[in-house]
C-alpha cells in the first residue's frame, strides 16, 4: 500500500521481466507456484513424435514437457486407467479439437484440469487452438476467439505492447517484433472478458518491416494479436495468433510462452 515500496517493486519486477499485483478485498484461497510449471503437449496421438512444438518447449522448460493424447492410444485421456493430466499444470495445443461427445472420459479429465486450475496456451499453428476454447462441454469462455487472416508469405512484423506492466507482455518494450512465418494473422472476435496484450501497429505500412505481403488487408491494422483471459471455470489462457514455434526459429517469443505458463497456472498448492 506505500507508494514508495509500490514503485520500487514495481520497477524491480519489469527488469526481471514479472509482475506484481496488489489484492483487493479479503485474501483469496491461496496457490504457490513452487515449481516450474509442467506443459502437457495436447496431440492425439498413440504414438506421438516430436515436433516444433514440442522441441521448443523443451527448450524453454526442459523435461517438464510431455505429450498427452485426447482420445488415440491406450495412455490418451479417454482411454488411460489414471489420468493423464494429474501431473500438469498447463495444456499447449497442437491443434487438437475438444473432445467429442463419445469421448466422455476425455472430456470429464479436461473439465477436471480446468477446474482445478490448469492454464491454456492457444497459438495460430492452428484455428482449432482458439475453438477449443469455446467448444468444450461446458463451453470455458463466453463468445468466441477467432483467428482473422490474410494471404502473406511471412515476414517481420511490429507490435504495440498494450500493458506494458501486464503479466504477459510485461518486460517487453513498447513496440517489439515477431517473426510472421506465412499469412498474417490476428484475433477479429474475443472472448467476453478477454484483455488485450499486444496489437499490431495502426499502419500496415508500418507494421510490417520485411517480407512478402501484397494487398494488405487494412483489418490487420491495431488488431489485437495477444491476448489473456479469465474461463468461466476460474482457470486462465493465453490466446496467441501467430504460431512461435515453427521450426523453432521465433526465440524472441519464447519468454512470452514461458511467462504466460507460469501466469495460467494455478494448480500449484
Amino acid at each position: 500500500a506505500e507508494a514508495t515500496t509500490a514503485t520500487a517493486l514495481s520497477a524491480a519486477g519489469k527488469s526481471g521481466g514479472m509482475y506484481f499485483e496488489r489484492g483487493v478485498g479479503p485474501k483469496p484461497t491461496a496457490t504457490q507456484l513452487d515449481e516450474a510449471p509442467k506443459v502437457a503437449v495436447l496431440v492425439d496421438s498413440s504414438s506421438p513424435v516430436e515436433s516444433d512444438q514440442s522441441f521448443a518447449l523443451r527448450r524453454i522448460f526442459g523435461p517438464d514437457v510431455g505429450f498427452v493424447s485426447t482420445a488415440a492410444g491406450s495412455g490418451s485421456l479417454q482411454n488411460a486407467a489414471d489420468d493423464p493430466l494429474a501431473s500438469y499444470d498447463v495444456i499447449y495445443n497442437t491443434g487438437q479439437l475438444y473432445p467429442i461427445g463419445r469421448n466422455a472420459t476425455a472430456r470429464a479429465r479436461l473439465q477436471a484440469f480446468f477446474q482445478r486450475g490448469g492454464g491454456y496456451i492457444g497459438t495460430g499453428q492452428s484455428v482449432n487452438n482458439f475453438g477449443f476454447l469455446s467448444k468444450a462441454q461446458p463451453s470455458l469462455v463466453q463468445g468466441s476467439l477467432v483467428q482473422g487472416t490474410d494471404e502473406a508469405s511471412g515476414g517481420i512484423a511490429r507490435w504495440s505492447n498494450v500493458d506494458p506492466d501486464g503479466p504477459i507482455t510485461g518486460g517487453y518494450p513498447a513496440t517489439d517484433t515477431l517473426l510472421v512465418l506465412s499469412d498474417v494473422t490476428w484475433f477479429s472476435t474475443l472472448p467476453t472478458g478477454a484483455e488485450v496484450d499486444g496489437r499490431y501497429l495502426p499502419s500496415t505500412t508500418d507494421m510490417f518491416v520485411a517480407g512478402l505481403w501484397r494487398d494488405r488487408d487494412p483489418k490487420a491494422s491495431d488488431a489485437p494479436v495477444i491476448v489473456h483471459g479469465t474461463t468461466l471455470v476460474g482457470s486462465r489462457y493465453l490466446g496467441l495468433a501467430i504460431n512461435p514455434f515453427s521450426r523453432g526459429d521465433s526465440e524472441r517469443g519464447w519468454p512470452l510462452i514461458a511467462q504466460a505458463a507460469m501466469w495460467s497456472n494455478l494448480t500449484d498448492e
